[in-house]
């Protein structure tokens, strides 16, 4: 059974390292020039205190990448923040549910805020920034595991050298390997703490007490067949080390964008790597051309008195030459200048705004400004984020953002930390609320107020009013806004508070008409 499921692993981790290895000198370019620091590739002996990035002559595409992220991490899953939230299905029966819609409602949001307190808690808001560099290459790979009852998540981001993936039937990302290489032995039972280390590798320690493994797999093949569906494997080359089953991925793999029959995404890097390399191989050639400048080349006429092999130019260097040289000219003579730098400088700052405009690093809020940011700048600044990611949000929803709430609630439920609400999950939706969000609900309610204006000036005020649901309109206004619904009374409250609202003043008409009605009628005086 163990060599069965050995050879089964290795046969999908090598099917998916080729696809890999298809990639891999476009991940490795767009890490060369964007996010030097976690460039890895092609580098198996990478020494702590390496410097990198030594042949990136312009920094256009790093400072972006990084402003890009910054908005990004900001935008979707701000620290600190809840940004998620479990809703009620309208279709949700009271009756069949044995709890009425409000108190379900309260019992998911207090759910919610604990799970966020626990994902807080943890190294979650450290480890995304990672994933969101990955992130904006094209791909991103964040591995959510059981750690202690202190400290029950814990979260890993795995770098793109070492990350390969299959894609399943869906188009969504269930099976991801990685590999350690030059493992200590004595370090397994602590990466994988219910690992079993097996009698040949304890027969090398006992000899070797710093025996090292050259390479560990580890991944996870999904297998809709089981009821778990994930099978989560740790081996060598030739012994299993450890196996478990999930019922929910550990590793969430998430793509920035894709096209048909990539398997890997597609990211602002990569759709700016043109501009990127040309701005880079410009920078060199200026910065030659600078090099040149300061230090130009000289011509020079050989004769008795100077003799150019030995030379060195240098300040306060005296030169022995004769009158004149050949010709009639000076001995040294320096090489005509044809450069044209208005023209590079032109053709440089074309790049770098193209990079920025690509890499959605353009802002509204100048960075050479000394005044705060207001809430205003921020505002636009998301709205204007939010709608040139809008087509691609539903990917990063679906395949990252409901699959995170989903694993960390797997993790607390199967631990007893924090037990899932008795609630038929069908009936149950994910919500998601972050600056992002918000900047789209923004973008909905201009909408529906240039519409209501509209239908004034059609039809009039009365008219236009009779096309808005009162008792509609104030809960998806408070959603779109983000109100909490803590602070909203129910419906059901509102309704019958407007009824008696409506009721007293029926009353109070048909007072105001029994007595006018009543009223003795006034003789003229004579």
């Amino acid at each position: 059974m163990a060599d069965r499921l050995l050879d089964q692993f290795k046969k999908r981790y090598d099917r998916a390292q080729q696809i890999s290895y298809l990639w891999a000198s476009l991940h490795e370019a767009c890490y060369f020039y964007a996010i030097p620091n976690r460039n890895r590739f092609w580098r198996p002996k990478e020494q702590q205190g390496e410097s990198k990035g030594t042949r990136v002559y312009d920094t256009t595409a790093i400072e972006a990448t990084k402003t890009f992220v910054s908005k990004l991490h900001t935008a979707m899953t701000p620290p600190q923040t809840q940004w998620g939230f479990l809703s009620v299905d309208p279709e949700f029966d009271e009756d069949d549910a044995g709890i009425s819609r409000d108190d379900a409602q309260r019992m998911l949001n207090d759910y919610m805020r604990k799970l966020f307190e626990y994902i807080h808690d943890s190294n979650f808001d450290v480890v995304i920034n990672e994933c969101y560099f990955d992130l904006a290459v094209g791909t991103s790979c964040l591995v959510v595991n059981q750690y202690t009852d202190e400290q029950p998540l814990l979260f890993t981001s795995i770098p793109m050298d070492k990350l390969a993936i299959e894609e399943a039937m869906t188009g969504k990302i269930e099976s991801w390997y990685r590999n350690w290489e030059d493992v200590k032995a004595s370090e397994i039972t602590t990466r994988w703490r219910n690992a079993v280390i097996p009698p040949s590798i304890l027969q090398m320690m006992r000899n070797n007490p710093d025996y090292t493994i050259k390479m560990v797999y580890e991944g996870v093949m999904y297998n809709p067949q089981q009821k778990k569906n994930y099978q989560y494997v740790v081996c060598t080359d030739s012994e299993i080390l450890y196996v478990d089953e999930f019922e929910v991925n550990p590793g969430i793999v998430w793509r920035f964008q894709k096209t048909n029959n990539d398997t890997y995404g597609r990211g602002p890097i990569m759709d700016a790597l043109p501009s990127i390399i040309s701005l880079n191989e410009l920078a060199r050639i200026e910065l030659a051309a600078a090099n040149l400048n300061t230090f130009k080349p000289y011509m020079a006429f050989t004769d008795a008195t100077f003799n150019p092999h030995t030379f060195k130019l240098q300040p306060m260097t005296i030169i022995p030459i004769a009158p004149l040289g050949a010709g009639g000219q000076p001995p040294l003579i320096p090489l005509p200048d044809t450069s044209n730098p208005q023209f590079s400088q032109l053709s440089i700052q074309d790049l770098r705004m193209q990079i920025r405009s690509l890499m959605f690093a353009d802002s509204i809020i100048p960075t050479d400004s000394k005044q705060p940011v207001s809430a205003t700048q921020l505002m636009i600044q998301n709205q204007t984020l939010a709608e040139r990611i809008g087509p691609l949000f539903s990917r990063l929803q679906q395949e990252f953002l409901w699959p995170v709430i989903e694993r960390c609630s797997y993790i607390l439920d199967k631990m007893g930390l924090l037990p899932y609400p008795n609630l038929d999950r069908k009936l149950i939706s994910f919500v998601y609320r972050s600056p992002l969000a918000l900047a789209k609900g923004q973008e909905q309610i201009a909408r529906f107020t240039q519409y209501f204006q509209l239908l004034q000036g059609i039809s009039g005020p009365e008219a236009a009013q009779v096309f808005i649901n009162p008792m509609e309109y104030p809960y998806l206004l408070a959603d779109l806004m983000q109100i909490d619904s803590r602070l909203l009374n129910a419906p059901e409250e509102v309704a019958r508070v407007f009824q008696a609202q409506q009721d007293k003043m029926n009353e109070q008409q048909d007072m105001l008409m029994q007595q006018q009605g009543a009223a003795p009628a006034q003789l003229p005086e004579v």
